[in-house]
C-alpha cells in the first residue's frame, strides 16, 4: 500500500506542478499579450500621425500649386501688358522721331524714370 500511496502522492504533486506550469505559462501569455496590445496600440498612434501628416502635406503642395498657377497667370498678363506697352512705346518713339520730337520723348521717358526711382525709393 505505501508503493500505491507513493505512487498516487508523486502522481498528485506532478498534476500540481504541472497545474503550477500552466498557470505561469498562462500568467506569461497574458503579460506578453497585453505588451503586444500596447505596442500595437503605440503603432496605431504612430500610423495616424503619419496619416495626418501626409494629410497636411496634400493639402499644403495643393495650396503651393494653387499659387504658382495664379503667379503664372499674373506673369502672363504682365508680360502682356509690357508687351503692349513697348508697343505703344515704339509707335510713339516713331510718331515722335517723323515729327521731330523723338528726342523730346526721350529725355521726357528719362525724366519719368528718375522721378518714379526717387518716388518708390
Amino acid at each position: 500500500a505505501t508503493r500505491w500511496a507513493r505512487r498516487a502522492r508523486d502522481d498528485a504533486r506532478g498534476r500540481a506542478r504541472e497545474r503550477g506550469r500552466r498557470r505561469a505559462m498562462h500568467a506569461a501569455t497574458r503579460a506578453m499579450e497585453r505588451e503586444n496590445d500596447r505596442d500595437i496600440d503605440r503603432v496605431s498612434e504612430r500610423a495616424s500621425a503619419l496619416k495626418n501628416i501626409t494629410i497636411d502635406i496634400h493639402d499644403e503642395v495643393g495650396a503651393q500649386r494653387r499659387m504658382l498657377d495664379e503667379q503664372s497667370d499674373d506673369f502672363a498678363r504682365a508680360r502682356d501688358a509690357l508687351r503692349e506697352s513697348a508697343r505703344a512705346f515704339a509707335q510713339v518713339v516713331e510718331q515722335a522721331r517723323r515729327q521731330g520730337y523723338f528726342w523730346q520723348v526721350v529725355c521726357l521717358v528719362f525724366v519719368f524714370v528718375f522721378f518714379a526711382r526717387w518716388a518708390f525709393s
